[in-house]
């Protein structure tokens, strides 16, 4: 008997349909490539294939399924515009543009590719295209968000405070947005010290979301930031109250403590923000500047080397700077051996980070101070003087630069750097004696 109901392409659609739907990627991928087996021009499998594998990340198969799509449906104005994301993803920036366009062209009041065509000529340093493209997509669609964050970051990008301030404004009011307005425009604010601003939307965001940990939490961490680092307390206490499986809040917590010097507390803090998360690393760095603060040495060269092994992106271990503390801890204890070979290695961990990440300053001068105490001081010299072509307006460059002169008994040239370090970071007024 012939059996009624869906033939064999549909089903297999469907099911792949049901598939992606609850997540399962790989098996939706199987089925629509069986529908396309009965059905070669199955336009649905193309455009859902290019969803999917855009979803796990490989946009060169993404793009190749978007494009079996267009050959079917060439005025398809939302798979155009997939077509362009897949090309920007692929940093085919002028390919992408054109795609856009494309869309447009087949539905000019199609709010995103106007968006994403911004997004490529901000790439471009072309800010006045770029706003004209965010300010038309709202036009077309004063309720597309993501047109307003853009805007707004565009316009703090180029120094327009008050207009970027103004378009979160804007953007908080919109009917169907949640807190993300509020929250980046009180970013925004404790980014330009616009700090009484900042601190009547976290009050208005209380207000507007009591029962959510974000207001208290940025409260406490802003009037920690003003100096009342006992008053910040409180608010840490009560978002820790509605979230207390949030790592960020425990470290917030253990970073007051560690401010008014309250250094077993702060520990304690850490240890609570470690057992909810073992790789929130920043918790990680402080328990060391604690441990070295408070001359627990082995105790900071067991975390220095657990942080290290942790860390499989190294930038966390590296700006933390775990290796250069292995060194000074050994050395403080008085391990001239130990603190020599683990200078040699972490030497060989920061030429290997500089490799990695190309132009950081700091590391040049910390790969400065190392050569340094391996007595290579011309070397040395060379990544102050790298890490100033780098920032011109580094401090700690200036100022281990006008030690190594000092060394070499070049007292103008010291001086001429130790005022400009001074002058950048008053910081550096009083401390003449390097820790090396």
């Amino acid at each position: 008997m012939k059996e009624i109901g869906m033939n064999k392409e549909d089903k297999y659609t469907e099911l792949a349909n049901n598939l992606k739907l609850t997540g399962k990627y790989d098996e939706a991928i199987e089925y629509y490539k069986k529908a396309l087996e009965i059905d070669e021009n199955n336009f649905e499998a193309y455009a859902n294939l290019g969803d999917l594998f855009d979803k796990t990340n490989k946009w060169e198969e993404a793009l190749r399924f978007y494009t079996k799509a267009l050959d079917l449906q060439p005025e398809n104005e939302i798979i155009l515009n997939e077509k362009g994301n897949m090309l920007f993803k692929l940093e085919k920036y002028p390919d992408a543009l054109k795609y856009y366009s494309k869309a447009i062209y087949y539905n000019y009041k199609f709010v995103v590719p106007y968006h994403n065509k911004g997004l490529i000529y901000e790439i471009f340093n072309e800010f006045d295209q770029a706003m004209k493209c965010y300010k038309l997509s709202i036009d077309i669609d004063p309720e597309y968000e993501e047109s307003y964050v853009s805007k707004a970051r565009l316009e703090k990008k180029l120094g327009k405070y008050e207009d970027a301030l103004e378009t979160y404004r804007e953007l908080e009011n919109l009917p169907k947005n949640n807190n993300k307005a509020l929250l980046d425009r009180i970013k925004l604010n404790i980014d330009i010290k616009n700090y009484e601003e900042a601190l009547r939307d976290v009050e208005r965001l209380i207000e507007i979301y009591p029962e959510e940990s974000s207001g208290y939490y940025i409260k406490g961490v802003l009037v920690n930031y003003l100096g009342k680092s006992e008053e910040s307390l409180e608010f840490i206490n009560k978002a820790l109250k509605l979230d207390n499986d949030n790592p960020k809040i425990y470290y917030e917590k253990a970073l007051i403590y560690s401010k008014i010097k309250k250094y077993e507390k702060s520990l304690e803090f850490l240890e609570e923000t470690l057992s909810v998360d073992p790789d929130y690393y920043e918790a990680y760095i402080l328990r060391i500047d604690i441990l070295m603060k408070i001359k627990k040495y082995n105790e900071a060269i067991y975390y220095c080397r657990s942080l290290i092994n942790r860390d499989k992106t190294k930038m966390y271990s590296a700006y933390g700077k775990a290796p250069y503390k292995m060194y000074l801890s050994y050395k403080a204890m008085g391990k001239k051996q130990d603190a020599y070979e683990i200078c040699k290695y972490a030497l060989k961990y920061y030429n290997e980070i500089i490799d990695l990440s190309g132009f950081v300053p700091e590391f040049y001068v910390i790969k400065g101070i190392l050569l340094t105490n391996l007595n290579r001081s011309d070397e040395a010299k060379e990544c102050y003087d790298y890490a100033l072509a780098l920032d011109s307006k580094y401090a700690e460059a200036y100022y281990y630069r006008s030690k190594y002169y000092e060394a070499q008994g070049m007292d103008i040239e010291a001086d001429t750097d130790m005022k400009k370090c001074v002058g950048l970071d008053k910081s550096y007024e009083d401390y003449r004696e390097n820790i090396n």
